[in-house]
C-alpha cells in the first residue's frame, strides 16, 4: 500500500485503484475523480469515498456505476443525499421510497405499523 501510493504521488502512476480496506485513512492531494465500479453499501460509505474528491474547498467528481438490478437502492440514496436530479439528469429513474412492515409484539390487538428502512 504504501509503495503504490509514494509511485501515485510522485506521479509515476496517473490513476490508483483501491478497495474500501485500502482507501481507509487515505489523504491524497488533488483527486479529482472517484469512480465507483461497485456502489457503497450506504449514505456514510458514498460520501466517505466522494467526499475525497472535495477537500480544503476544491471540487470533484464523483461516478458510480449501477447494474439494473442496484438502480432502486441507489435512487433512494441519491434522494437522501439530495443528489436525485443528477441521478435523474443521467438517465436513471428513481425508486419510491421502501416501506417494511414490523410489529412488537405477537399479542392480540397489536397492529402491524410501517417502518421506513434505508433501502
Amino acid at each position: 500500500r504504501e509503495r503504490t501510493l509514494k509511485r501515485f504521488h510522485s506521479g509515476k502512476v496517473s490513476t490508483l485503484v483501491a478497495t474500501d480496506v485500502a482507501a481507509r485513512g487515505l489523504d491524497v492531494e488533488g483527486i479529482a475523480h472517484v469512480i465507483n465500479y461497485d456502489p457503497p453499501a450506504d449514505d456514510t460509505g458514498y460520501v466517505h469515498r466522494v467526499g475525497r474528491t472535495a477537500r480544503a474547498g476544491r471540487t470533484g467528481r464523483g461516478v458510480t456505476l449501477v447494474t439494473p438490478e442496484q438502480q432502486g437502492d441507489v435512487s433512494r440514496m441519491a434522494a437522501r443525499l439530495h443528489l436525485a436530479e443528477d441521478f435523474k439528469r443521467e438517465g436513471m429513474t428513481m425508486a419510491p421510497p421502501r416501506v417494511v412492515f414490523s410489529s412488537k409484539g405477537r399479542r392480540a390487538g397489536m397492529r402491524r405499523r410501517p417502518a421506513r428502512r434505508a433501502f
